[in-house]
């Protein structure tokens, strides 16, 4: 094996993949050698161009890369083929949000002086301030719907509370080339499910994607170095809180507001179901 390896490995330093190359998911058995060594080897392959997840437990590696670096993973690791068809995707949104409210009032009551001769009189009225906090708490549900191996979009918020702390962070991180004032945005999480080899497992890769106008042409920013990818059975429910890696920017990325400027923490939860041929219902 030793002897494939390092010829791959040379052959990849000697090459680089095409820029925009679509990237494709692809699971390769473990059946021999170390695991660990191997997903090391996998991600020497990938480099920047995508993600290695290992799948201990299923002795196998989950690759999205570009179909040139699939190619070179194939003729040492051989690909396990993954299942086609579709999966619907059943989204729920819990939002909660904090409505805060400060005022101020002058009550009808308060105390009489009189003057010193005893009759001119006035009232001194006491000012009351308010303050008012209200939790609130909004539930909706909505399905996504894509072939195993493709991507969906889940829009997560119309407006972008934290937008400025974001696109700096995508700019230090270096996901754009220079600093971007949008004109308007929407924060989205692209869903990209892969239907497993054993029919009943499914690979959910989640990657946050800002999408909106920049100087009046539409632009996106896609975080692929901040997805987040999960192995979930049929059926099975995700809450996406419970499983990012980032807790800094997903703690501002999933915020939402509403149209009376309210903000939002959105609790997002996904339950992929495989559909099967012939029984579009499951």
């Amino acid at each position: 094996m030793k002897t494939r390896i390092l010829p791959l490995l040379i052959a990849l330093l000697l090459s680089s993949p095409m820029a925009g190359a679509e990237m494709t998911t692809a699971i390769y058995p473990v059946v021999f050698g170390d695991p660990n060594a191997l997903e090391t080897f996998a991600r020497t392959i990938v480099a920047d161009e995508g993600h290695v997840v290992q799948d201990a437990q299923g002795r196998r590696l989950i690759v999205v890369t570009t179909a040139e670096h699939h190619k070179t993973l194939n003729e040492v690791l051989g690909q396990a083929d993954a299942q086609t068809g579709n999966v619907r995707i059943e989204v729920r949104f819990r939002e909660d949000g904090v409505e805060r409210d400060t005022g101020a009032a002058i009550r009808g009551e308060g105390d009489v002086i009189f003057g010193p001769d005893g009759t001119d009189a006035s009232v001194v009225l006491r000012p009351e301030l308010r303050y008012t906090v209200t939790e609130t708490t909004a539930d909706t549900r909505q399905i996504l719907m894509t072939a195993s191996g493709r991507e969906a979009a889940l829009r997560v918020g119309e407006s972008v509370p934290y937008i400025d702390w974001i696109t700096e962070y995508g700019w230090h991180g270096g996901y754009t080339e220079s600093r971007v004032h949008w004109q308007d945005v929407g924060s989205f999480l692209v869903v990209t499910p892969t239907i497993m080899a054993d029919g009943s497992t499914i690979h959910v890769r989640l990657t946050p994607e800002l999408r909106g106008h920049v100087e009046g042409r539409p632009h996106h920013m896609r975080f692929a170095g901040l997805a987040t990818e999960v192995i979930v059975r049929d059926g099975q429910t995700l809450s996406i809180g419970g499983h990012v890696q980032d807790q800094e920017f997903y703690s501002r990325f999933l915020i939402g507001m509403d149209r009376s400027g309210v903000r939002r923490t959105l609790n997002i939860e996904l339950t992929p179901h495989i559909i099967h041929a012939g029984n579009p219902g499951h």
